[in-house]
């Protein structure tokens, strides 16, 4: 699961980028990189570790709802 969002409104020039990863141990990861759009990223939150596929993917659904909300849209890479 992949998502990028981006804000380009006014002074905005924001992105987030979604993923769900698996990690070594088995588990899978709901990672969140932002930042700048032209810049390189400014973080990287884990939203969740869980051994759960579906339950990482609805973790990152749910963070990018309320960004969506805030007015970021989809876009495609």
């Amino acid at each position: 699961v992949r998502n990028y969002l981006t804000m380009r409104e006014g002074s905005h020039n924001k992105y987030h980028y979604f993923a769900v990863i698996p990690d070594r141990q088995g588990n899978f990861v709901a990672a969140n990189v932002y930042g700048r759009i032209g810049y390189p990223p400014k973080g990287v939150a884990i939203l969740s570790r869980s051994p759960d596929q579906l339950q990482a993917a609805a973790t990152l659904q749910a963070k990018m709802n309320k960004k969506m909300m805030k007015g970021y849209k989809p876009t495609t890479l």
